[in-house]
C-alpha cells in the first residue's frame, strides 16, 4: 500500500511538473521571438548612442610627437630634435548644440524603448490570444465527443425501440443525420484543435508533448471606465500617442541645435610641450601654454 501511494503521489508530482501555464507561454514566447530580440537590440544599441553623448560634455585630450632631423653640409653640423605636446581642450560654449544633441539622443532612447515595450505588449496579447483559443478548442473537442457519445446511444435506442415497433423509420433516420452531423462537427473541432496547438507551438518556439497538462485561466472581473475616463487613459499611456509627443520634442531640439551654428563658439584649451635635442623628447626642455577662441 506504502508503494502504491508513492507511485500515485510520483506520477502526480510528475503531471503538474509538464503543465504548462499561461505565465511560462508568454516567458517561453518572449525568450524565443525575433520581433522582441530585434527590439532589444535596438534599445541596447541605443543606449550605448545615449552614453556616447554624454562624451560631449568631457575634454578632450591631444598627443602629438614631433621628430626631426638636419642635415649640413659640415657632418658636424648635422643634429635631431624631438618634441611632444599634449593639449587638453574643451569646449565652453557652442550654442548648446552639445545640450540639445544630448536630449535628442535621450529622447531617440526614450522612443525606442517605447516601441520595444509596444512591441512586447502585443506580443504578449498574441500569446494570451493563442492559449485562450487552444483551451477553447480543446473544450469544443471534448464537447463533440460527448455530444457524438450520447447520439450514438440514442440511435442504438432508436434502433430498437424501431425494431420492437415502437419508432418509424423516419425516427430512426433523423437520428442518423444527427449522428452524421454531430461527426463532422467532431471533425471541424479536432481540425481547429490542431490549428490553435501549431499556432501556441509557435509562439513558445517548442512542441507541446501529447501528455503535457494545459492549465486553465481564471477570469477575474473588470470594471470597464466610463468612455471619456478610457479616452483620457489611452491619450496618457497609449505608444502611438507617446511617440508623436516625442517626434514633436525632438523636432523642436533639432530646430534649436540648427539655431546654435548661429551663435559664438568658445574653446580653452591648455598644452604642455617637451623639446629635446635628440629623437627623445624628455632629454631637453619643457615648456606649457594656455589659449582660448
Amino acid at each position: 500500500m506504502r508503494v502504491l501511494m508513492t507511485l500515485a503521489i510520483s506520477l502526480a508530482l510528475s503531471a503538474s511538473a509538464f503543465a504548462l501555464t499561461l505565465d511560462e507561454a508568454i516567458s517561453l514566447t518572449l525568450e524565443n521571438d525575433e520581433a522582441i530580440k530585434q527590439q532589444r537590440a535596438l534599445v541596447e544599441g541605443q543606449a550605448y548612442t545615449k552614453r556616447t553623448a554624454m562624451a560631449l560634455f568631457l575634454p578632450s585630450l591631444d598627443l602629438e610627437y614631433t621628430g626631426a632631423h638636419t642635415e649640413t653640409y659640415d657632418p658636424d653640423g648635422d643634429a635631431d630634435s624631438g618634441s611632444l605636446a599634449a593639449t587638453l581642450g574643451y569646449n565652453l560654449f557652442n550654442g548648446l548644440a552639445d545640450y540639445q544633441t544630448y536630449k535628442m539622443s535621450n529622447a531617440a532612447y526614450d522612443a525606442q524603448l517605447l516601441q520595444y515595450n509596444a512591441t512586447k505588449q502585443d506580443i504578449i496579447l498574441d500569446v494570451k490570444k493563442a492559449y485562450v483559443n487552444y483551451l477553447m478548442a480543446k473544450d469544443a473537442v471534448d464537447v463533440a465527443n460527448e455530444t457524438l457519445q450520447l447520439l450514438e446511444v440514442q440511435r442504438n435506442t432508436a434502433e430498437i425501440s424501431y425494431q420492437i415497433g415502437s419508432f418509424a423509420r423516419t425516427d430512426v433516420l433523423q437520428v442518423e443525420v444527427q449522428v452524421a452531423s454531430s461527426k463532422l462537427e467532431l471533425l471541424n473541432a479536432e481540425k481547429s484543435f490542431k490549428l490553435a496547438r501549431k499556432q501556441l507551438e509557435k509562439y513558445i518556439g517548442r512542441p507541446l508533448d501529447d501528455s503535457e497538462m494545459i492549465e486553465d485561466v481564471t477570469l477575474s472581473e473588470y470594471t470597464i471606465p466610463g468612455l471619456d475616463d478610457l479616452y483620457t487613459y489611452l491619450e496618457d499611456n497609449r505608444s502611438e500617442m507617446i511617440l508623436v509627443k516625442i517626434n514633436e520634442e525632438t523636432a523642436e531640439m533639432n530646430k534649436k541645435k540648427s539655431m546654435s551654428s548661429f551663435m559664438p563658439k568658445i574653446n580653452a584649451f591648455a598644452s604642455y610641450t617637451f623639446y629635446g635635442d635628440e629623437f627623445n623628447p624628455f632629454d631637453g626642455r619643457s615648456g606649457a601654454g594656455a589659449s582660448s577662441y
